[in-house]
């Protein structure tokens, strides 16, 4: 059976928790778009979807150039600027500046593919020129108004930040919501997709979870599951 489960996580306690913010995290395929939804339903509730996926924010390209496509962060590490600009924004209910500027990095996002996946998933040292210009043309949005304790609820949702969640709560102290589903539906949903393996030896994130002891090694020659 393909269940699915999610448990609220809140980490610092609720009581020290900002009001209104809730995070919404889970692996690719998981579940966390539905989840999303759901909850996005409440009245008033400002969604803001995937601000850190590159592949749809050009911003995220700058803010993840050095970190990879899934960033690994404990709640003390330093990360770029742009990364902390890029989730401030988020938590304000801010996805994306629609100007001039920001709708032509995402018209040449949307041919960046095979850069994307030099840059990110084969640790390509330099950015394509099509890539170093979508990040120069990416903008964060304009600063929001002051937040306001009537203002409703902010909802935002990523596939990519599971493994800086205690980074990200640290700073902006949302409630966070973990999506698990069972991982044999999450590679079957893979393989129905045509998606490759699950990049768990890509030069960014091996780095990354090298220092982490409970992650087993993923040696040259690992089946794909």
């Amino acid at each position: 059976l393909d269940t699915f489960r999610f448990s609220d996580c809140s980490t610092p306690p609720d009581e020290f928790a900002a009001a209104g913010r809730i995070l919404v995290i889970g692996p690719p395929r998981s579940g966390t778009t539905w989840v999303e939804q759901v909850l996005g339903r409440a009245a008033g509730a400002r969604v803001v979807h995937e601000p850190d996926n590159e592949t749809c924010n050009p911003f995220a390209l700058r803010a993840k150039t050095s970190l990879g496509r899934f960033p690994v962060l404990a709640p003390g590490d330093p990360a770029p600027i742009a990364y902390h600009d890029l989730w401030s924004r988020a938590f304000e209910g801010i996805g994306r500046a629609a100007t001039a500027r920001w709708l032509t990095a995402k018209a040449l996002l949307r041919t960046a593919d095979a850069d994307l996946d030099a840059a990110f998933d084969h640790g390509q040292s330099r950015l394509s020129a099509r890539l170093r210009l979508i990040s120069a043309l990416a903008a964060l949005p304009p600063e929001p108004l002051p937040e306001r304790p009537d203002d409703p609820p902010v909802l935002v949702k990523s596939v990519h930040a599971s493994l800086a969640a205690e980074w990200i709560v640290r700073r902006w102290r949302p409630r966070v919501v973990v999506v698990v589903r069972n991982p044999l539906n999450v590679v079957g949903s893979h393989v129905a997709l045509g998606w490759g393996p699950s990049g768990l030896d890509y030069p960014f994130l091996h780095r990354g979870l090298a220092r982490l002891g409970w992650v087993p090694e993923v040696r040259p020659g690992a089946t794909p599951l």
